[in-house]
């Protein structure tokens, strides 16, 4: 490579403040072309800011861009991309349930005559895959797969754009060693190609065997640039951090300053947990947590560690097995037990289950000890500014203030803060799951001293961790679980890399009697129990901590890029049975409920199977259906409409006043033009303000369309003055009461708008935008989906199918009421999405569901009318319908 060539990218002086608080201040970064450039520094350093500056996702204060030669700004991430720029994000940004396909051409599908070219698509995928040595079905859905895929297809999606610069924010945080391996393959490849790599790491080993220059951020600056050949791994460390550290020892972690508590037999255990199991990943483990002590729990991820933590907590219940704290019988039914006891927990995800992100440092710090900050149920601020302002300086949290929304803090000053959450109630035992995972040096150096602190004034310490290193360290004793299995239990003197990663593979380590039992766990006990799909693993290394992998060695053709590289790996799908029948339930349970009730009907319900009784049940449910096939798409995009009976009537308030000439006199057939267009079109506005609301200003989407919901059915009466409209006018009537072949015209339009849907779903790029912002809006902008648009969009779909549904209504009853038309069709149409199987947190959608939920919902409510079951009970049973229904989507989600 020529030093001496024009960078590839140039960032100068570049500036960036969020509510006056500087986050970038004069940073810089230079890549060259065909160079693997890292990205260092500690969390809230700015490394994330100055890339999301360059990518479009902010826009810089101040500073001077210029990428390929050309002076640079991207509007947005499409714009980045479209100019050569993809970004692998540190949090997987993909809609997990949609199929890997859609998740690797997202926002750049094939088309072929307009419409979406599967095969190609299919067949583009597994190409980017198959560069990764990864086969697996790229039909199915991505949330079928391991984290580790996950992370492999978020990489190869980045690739595959063909782009001049990628950026790699942590690629490896979910990989294991052979993937890893593959990962730098590619790289090594795209550099050979004359592509440039920003790498962003906090693994040092990482950087020096795939990068060839380095950029060193800190407090937003950019302090250090060079050949990484000539830095070494203490001066990246010190550079990072800003301070002078001790040298280098055998040590490599803060655990080295703290005097290991050694515990006499006779001392009584804090918490002791027998035989315990838990679901299927849990069999028989065992544990004990004295005062003073860090007791390390190893194991490969899927082990079974989390899953002990959890049941200690009451987070998860436990099957069998017995638990003691304290000396006394211990059986937690929920966290708030657990809490009670003494007990804290700073579970494995904090942003998936730990920090609550819209709220403040303040109120998380204090979400658990809000019960004992509150006086007659109102929480005394003072006290409570009191405690955090405490524990803020006493753990080094770094905020502009307390009431500063944790999400804008850095990954190690988040964990401080659930660190505090507990140390504020003052536990006697605190579960560490993954206490540094994802932090920088600097934080998790300040973690470990905190927990070696925490330990010598007496706090039990039960630490979950996949780094070796931590675990040796750190541990007083260590416990090794294999395959859902407490294996070995190793005391001081015996805690060696060797004796650990033993354990992990075949469960042969030194043991000792583990909680009193009366003979140690057998070492071959893991053996001789039938794998799972949970067990059957292979093992690797991340940082010297073995991981579990989903991977299978076969014999395949190999993509050209790597010839020479071993045989490529297939990740195969994990054994999913709860989850097929789940789907099998999904997909066929509405059909199966609509034959069952129409067989009922046809043996048992007197006139059921003449056809004006199969009109009549026909007719009462096109209108739900024509306002449902727009709830649908709403629901799809994890929102809600409230408006659509208010807008049903403020079209059918508006029809007449242009058929009668009550507005202006025109022409007949022009009033009755006029009385088709203008309602629909002032409906589908009305939707589209909806929408605009809802994404303007971010408000809840229940709270947007209330706004129309209440002064819909005002603005209607207005323009009735309150009086019912009675009209008799066939030119307009006919889309009501028309019967073209003997088929109600309203159930054609029925059809034709069902149609419609369920292509523009399951075709459409369009609806392959709706269901990736309902599945995760921020992946979808991510992706350069306009998500504001899309979402404006389907609630203007909703609004035109009221409108229609509002024509037919008056149409029918050759009047308009503005005070009845549309009354409880809101309802009517989210019960018809839930029972139709659409999930009401949005990301995946039937509109033919919707239908088949409908005919149920009608066929229920004609059967109990018909065997004189009174109407108020059939709208209790359609309650208990959408209960139902709730309840299995989130038991398949549970799963």
């Amino acid at each position: 490579m020529n030093a001496a060539s024009d960078p590839l990218l140039r960032m100068t002086g570049i500036n960036k403040a969020f509510n006056g608080v500087p986050a970038l201040r004069e940073a810089g970064l230079e890549v060259r072309p065909a160079e693997v450039h890292a990205l260092i520094g500690q969390n809230g350093a700015g490394k994330s800011t100055l890339i999301k500056v360059l990518t479009g996702y902010y826009r810089r204060d101040q500073g001077q861009v210029t990428f390929n030669g050309q002076s640079f700004e991207a509007a947005s991430p499409q714009a980045a991309q479209n100019a050569g720029i993809s970004t692998i994000y540190q949090e997987i940004n993909l809609v997990s349930y949609r199929s890997v396909t859609e998740n690797i051409c997202l926002g750049r599908e094939r088309r072929r005559m307009g419409l979406l070219d599967w095969k190609a698509m299919h067949q583009e995928a597994e190409r980017v895959l198959a560069a990764f040595k990864v086969k697996v079905d790229v039909r199915q859905p991505l949330s079928n797969y391991s984290t580790a895929l996950q992370q492999m297809v978020a990489i190869a999606r980045a690739v595959g754009f063909q782009s001049k610069l990628v950026i790699m924010d942590e690629p490896t945080s979910s990989l294991d060693d052979h993937e890893v391996a593959i990962l730098f393959d590619v790289i090594r490849h795209l550099k050979a190609s004359g592509v440039s790599v920003i790498f962003v790491s906090h693994k040092l080993d990482e950087l020096y065997a795939v990068c060839d220059r380095v950029t060193v951020m800190r407090d937003g600056r950019t302090v250090l640039s060079d050949e990484l050949a000539r830095v070494s791994k203490l001066d990246l460390v010190t550079t990072m951090i800003g301070r002078k550290l001790e040298s280098a020892g055998a040590e490599q972690t803060a655990f080295r300053r703290r005097a290991h508590h050694e515990a006499s037999s006779r001392e009584a255990p804090l918490l002791a947990v027998r035989e315990l199991a838990v679901g299927r990943r849990v069999a028989q483990a065992s544990v004990e947590v004295r005062s003073g002590e860090v007791v390390g729990v190893a194991g490969l991820l899927g082990a079974g560690r989390s899953e002990v933590a959890r049941a200690i907590f009451g987070a998860d219940l436990l099957d069998k097995g017995e638990m003691t704290f304290k000396g006394q019988p211990y059986a937690p039914m929920t966290p708030g037990d657990a809490i009670a006891s003494g007990i804290g927990f700073c579970s494995e995800d904090r942003k998936i289950d730990g920090i609550v992100p819209d709220m403040s440092v303040r109120e998380n710090l204090t979400l658990a000890l809000l019960p004992h900050l509150t006086r007659a149920g109102v929480i005394d601020v003072a006290r409570q500014q009191e405690v955090v302002k405490n524990f803020v300086e006493r753990l080094g949290v770094k905020c502009a203030h307390l009431d500063q929304p944790i999400r804008e803090l850095s990954g190690g000053n988040q964990q401080k803060v659930l660190l505090a959450r507990w140390l504020c109630l003052n536990p006697q035992l605190l579960i560490l799951d993954e206490p540094t995972r994802g932090i920088d040096v600097g934080a998790k150096a300040e973690i470990q001293a905190l927990v070696g602190a925490l330990a010598a004034d007496g706090l039990g310490v039960l630490m979950i961790s996949s780094e070796i290193e931590e675990v040796i360290e750190g541990s007083d004793r260590v416990y090794v679980m294999r395959e859902g299995r407490t294996v070995a239990s190793l005391h001081r003197r015996e805690i060696t890399e060797d004796a650990i990663m033993n354990a992990m593979a075949d469960g042969s380590a030194a043991l000792h009697p583990v909680g009193g039992t009366s003979a140690p766990v057998p070492a071959e006990a893991s053996s001789r129990r039938p794998a799972t799909g949970a067990a059957q693993q292979a093992e690797g290394k991340v940082n010297g901590a073995a991981v579990h992998r989903d991977v299978k060695e076969v014999s395949t053709a190999r993509p050209a890029i790597l010839e020479g590289q071993p045989p490529p790996a297939t990740l195969t799908r994990r054994s999913r049975a709860p989850r097929d029948l789940q789907t099998a339930l999904r997909r066929y349970g509405t059909l199966t409920a609509l034959f069952l009730l129409l067989a009922f009907n046809f043996a048992f319900t007197p006139h059921f199977a003449n056809w004006q009784t199969l009109n009549v049940n026909l007719t009462q449910v096109c209108n739900i259906v024509i306002v449902g096939v727009g709830m649908t798409l709403v629901i799809a995009t994890g929102g809600i409409d409230l408006s659509v009976g208010s807008l049903m009537a403020i079209a059918g308030a508006l029809a007449p006043l242009l058929f009668l000439n009550r507005l202006f006199t025109v022409p007949l057939p022009v009033g009755l033009a006029l009385a088709f267009i203008v309602p629909v079109a002032m409906t589908s506005l009305l939707g589209y303000f909806n929408g605009w609301l809802i994404t303007r200003f971010r408000i809840q989407p229940i709270v947007g369309t209330l706004i129309l919901f209440i002064a819909g059915r005002g603005l209607a009466q207005v323009l009735t003055n309150g009086n019912l409209q009675v009209f008799s006018m066939p030119g307009f009537q006919f889309i009501g009461l028309a019967r073209p072949l003997g088929i109600p015209f309203q159930a054609i339009l029925m059809v034709l708008l069902v149609v419609a849907g369920h292509f523009l779903l399951q075709r459409s790029i369009f609806g392959r935008q709706i269901l990736a912002v309902g599945g995760n809006d921020e992946a979808a902008r991510l992706a350069g989906i306009p998500v504001m648009r899309v979402k404006r969009l389907v609630y203007l779909l909703s609004g035109f199918g009221a409108g229609i549904a509002g024509l037919i209504v008056i149409s029918i009853n050759s009047s308009s009421d503005a005070n009845l038309v549309g009354l409880g069709m809101e309802l009517d149409a989210i019960a018809a999405v839930a029972v139709g199987g659409t999930l009401l947190t949005g990301g995946s959608a039937t509109v033919l569901g919707t239908l088949l939920g409908a005919l149920i919902i009608q066929l229920v409510r004609y059967t109990l009318l018909a065997n004189g079951v009174p109407d108020s009970a059939a709208l209790v049973v359609k309650g208990a319908m959408i209960v139902g229904a709730v309840f299995l989507q989130q038991k398949g989600r549970a799963r």
